[in-house]
């Protein structure tokens, strides 16, 4: 499903309310495509089960979280890329104080899917629906 990117803000706002573009009061997601497809949350899934990233080591400093997220996002949208489409996926690198409910600093990833706004954590394939209480994002890059 092919959607415009003020569609694929009005999801994320839908979680976190007070998330912006950049370009507009101090933003703070990236988002520089005009439209984008919206997977649905099994396509995330079977994404994310063909990286194989968790068999890396994190190594602090030099292959945490965000070099993590950064593969994770690198490799979805070059499968996108791959399957000949005309359109970026809606997947997202993300920074926050808090994931899953863990209070911590972290880099992880999330897609805007057809179902809602999902985060995954790339070095273990974990898949959820984002909530605000328990997520606390405060940047995105797509």
């Amino acid at each position: 499903m092919i959607k415009s990117a003020q569609h694929v803000m009005d999801k994320i706002n839908k979680t976190w309310p007070a998330m912006r573009r950049i370009g507009t009061n101090g933003g703070n997601i990236w988002m520089p495509d005009r439209s984008y497809y919206l997977p649905e949350k099994s396509e995330v899934e079977s994404i994310a089960k063909k990286t194989y990233f968790e068999k890396y080591a994190w190594t602090k400093e030099i292959f945490d979280c965000d070099d993590f997220a950064t593969i994770f996002l690198a490799w979805a949208k070059q499968q996108r890329y791959c399957g000949e489409h005309t359109h970026s996926i809606a997947f997202f690198m993300c920074a926050g104080t808090k994931f899953d409910g863990k209070n911590t600093g972290h880099a992880i990833n999330g897609a805007v899917c057809q179902e809602g706004v999902y985060l995954i954590e790339p070095q273990n394939d974990k898949i959820w629906l984002a909530d605000p209480d328990r997520d606390h994002v405060h940047f995105m890059f797509f």
